[in-house]
């Protein structure tokens, strides 16, 4: 069994960093695969992820879990943070959410959103923080 958690991340990242929609909400350069340090927001972070191998009758699969990390803290445009998070929220569900993106190596049949939380105030008391989390099968 080949583990293609690699190529599922690279995939949602070129999939998301290349969404004019999703740049404008939150500007160039802005999808992340682990943040910068210092990087302001908004921005959208790929995060943990999870992969389990099981057999299917076409064959060796893993199903998977990926976790993304939407985060906003200031007014944008006249914009509250919090409704400019939830504009990227929907954004990355919309562009993922039982869509067909190609992998660069086996196939994915299946891409789905688990949940989202939408909007929480991070402790901080500025930023906003909104997560996904998809569940996705790829085969070889």
């Amino acid at each position: 069994m080949t583990d293609r958690t690699q190529e599922l991340m690279a995939a949602i990242y070129t999939t998301l960093s290349s969404d004019s929609t999703l740049t404008a909400l939150i500007g160039s350069g802005r999808v992340f695969n682990g943040v910068p340090a210092g990087q302001v927001c908004p921005y959208v972070d790929i995060g943990e992820a999870t992969a389990n191998n099981y057999h299917t009758s076409s064959g060796d699969a893993q199903e998977h879990t990926l976790t993304i990390h939407c985060w906003t803290e200031q007014e944008v445009s006249g914009k509250s943070a919090k409704l400019q998070l939830l504009e990227i929220v929907k954004r990355v569900r919309d562009l993922l959410h039982y869509q067909t993106i190609a992998l660069s190596a086996g196939n994915m049949p299946s891409l789905w959103c688990e949940f989202t939380e939408p909007a929480t105030r991070d402790p901080d008391g500025v930023s906003w923080h909104g997560v996904l989390r998809f569940r996705a099968v790829t085969e070889n």
